[in-house]
């Protein structure tokens, strides 16, 4: 019993080195625990908040053009930063200048432009002409002749405008269905053309060496009837996916450009008649 007092003596000796703390100071400093507790865990979250903000308006929505995504309000330095697009159908035209084109297409209202702003105001009737890029000049555009849909007006269209430009060449695709075809004149006479849609439209000339390099396969009239459908889907999405590297072999291809280097040159957007 005295060992027990001794101990209760002991620690009632004992002080507290902040001074006696009442009930009232006890409370202060929780509350104030919890304001700190508080203040730090919303602190946290406008963190998070702020982080899934800014990642956000990184992955904001993108609009499709020509198979190429570009930001709903890319600016003209932006361009220069987004892939080339892919476009399904265009001209090159050599060593003539963009008047000069914008004339032999008789392009109607034509109104100057960005790159950018350019190739997002085509549609069905417009046509868009790009600045002189080295010794070509592409024309992007719904509205050129389509030989899917008729090989002869494209046939007069394409042979009319070399008589006019010299040098033309045309590429066209349709992913969708497979339908592809390229050609190749100069003064209105045809070098090369092939076009196929389900069936051989247009073969003339002899396969250039881009074609043999890319191992291109191009049927002759009213051939391929032998083959199963897995062997023409085949052939075209092989030809399909060398489109481009046919352009670089002829003139210029068109998903290798620095937009970025050009975007400072106005292009020309119209209708065509």
């Amino acid at each position: 019993m005295n060992g027990l007092l001794s101990n209760a003596s002991f620690f009632g000796q004992v002080r507290n080195p902040f001074g006696p703390v009442s009930g009232i100071d006890f409370i202060a400093i929780l509350l104030l625990f919890l304001l700190v507790s508080i203040l730090t865990i919303a602190g946290f979250f406008v963190w998070l908040a702020t982080t899934h903000v800014r990642a956000t308006k990184r992955m904001r929505p993108r609009r499709r053009f020509f198979g190429a995504s570009v930001s709903n309000h890319a600016s003209e330095s932006d361009w220069g930063t987004v892939p080339a697009p892919v476009p399904n159908r265009w001209l090159a035209i050599r060593e003539v200048s963009q008047l000069a084109v914008q004339q032999a297409l008789e392009l109607n209202n034509p109104v100057e432009c960005s790159c950018a702003d350019g190739l997002h105001e085509l549609d069905e009737r417009r046509l868009f002409i790009t600045p002189r890029i080295g010794k070509w000049v592409l024309v992007f555009g719904a509205a050129i002749p389509d030989p899917f849909e008729d090989v002869d007006r494209s046939f007069h269209f394409l042979r009319q405008l070399s008589q006019k430009l010299g040098v033309v060449q045309f590429f066209g695709s349709n992913r969708p269905t497979g339908f592809h075809s390229w050609a190749l004149l100069n003064e209105g006479h045809v070098g090369r053309a092939y076009s196929w849609a389900g069936e051989t439209q247009w073969n003339q000339g002899p396969l250039t060496r881009g074609e043999l390099s890319l191992e291109m396969r191009c049927l002759g009239y009213g051939e391929g009837d032998d083959l199963s459908w897995l062997e023409v889907n085949q052939m075209a999405q092989h030809n399909l996916e060398k489109i481009s590297a046919l352009a670089a072999h002829w003139s210029i291809d068109p998903t290798a450009i620095n937009w970025r280097r050009i975007v400072a040159d106005s292009g020309v957007v119209g209708d065509i008649g």
